[in-house]
C-alpha cells in the first residue's frame, strides 16, 4: 500500500458491520460484539464513519456529541492500511464534524501503553487531562484521559 493514498468518508450503515467487526478484531484485544456497534448506529448522539478504499472498508471511527462536548468513542485502521493517512482522515472527519456543530471539547480514553494512539492524539491537539485507574477490565491497565479543546 502507497504511504498516501486517495480514500473515502461516509456514514456508517448496518451494510459496514461485518468489516468493521473485522478491524475490530484484529485492532483491540477486548472488540466490540455486532449488538453493541448495531446499537451504536440508532443512538442519536453517536455519529460512525467510515473510511473506503476501492469500495472495502479500511477504518472507522464512532464519537458521540452531547449538547457542546464531544466524545470520541472508538478509532480504529485496518492494519493493512496503518500509517497511510486513515487514522489522520477520519481524526479530521471528527474534528471538522465538532466544529460545525459548535462543540467546545473534545474528549477521549486511550490505553496507557497505545503510545501510538497518544502521538496521533497529539499531533491533533489532544492534551492529557487526567488518569482512569485500572479502567480497562482485561488486564486493569489505566486510561489516559485526554481534551481538545476547541475554539
Amino acid at each position: 500500500m502507497p504511504r498516501k493514498f486517495r480514500f473515502q468518508l461516509r456514514p456508517m450503515t448496518r451494510s459496514d458491520l461485518d468489516a468493521v467487526l473485522e478491524i475490530e478484531r484484529r485492532s483491540f484485544e477486548q472488540p466490540y460484539s455486532r449488538e453493541i456497534l448495531a446499537q451504536e448506529l440508532k443512538i442519536k448522539a453517536a455519529h460512525l464513519r467510515v473510511a473506503t478504499y476501492r469500495r472495502k472498508v479500511i477504518g472507522y471511527i464512532d464519537f458521540w456529541l452531547v449538547h457542546d462536548e464531544m466524545e470520541l468513542i472508538s478509532i480504529a485502521v485496518h492494519p493493512d492500511f496503518k500509517r497511510c493517512g486513515v487514522g489522520e482522515g477520519l481524526m479530521q472527519e471528527m474534528i471538522r464534524f465538532a466544529h460545525q456543530n459548535e462543540a467546545r471539547f473534545i474528549y477521549l480514553d486511550v490505553r496507557r501503553s497505545n503510545e501510538a494512539a497518544q502521538h496521533l492524539y497529539e499531533k491533533f491537539g489532544f492534551e492529557k487531562a487526567g488518569v482512569r485507574r485500572r479502567y480497562y477490565s482485561d488486564n486493569q491497565e489505566d486510561a489516559i484521559i485526554m481534551k481538545k479543546v476547541l475554539e
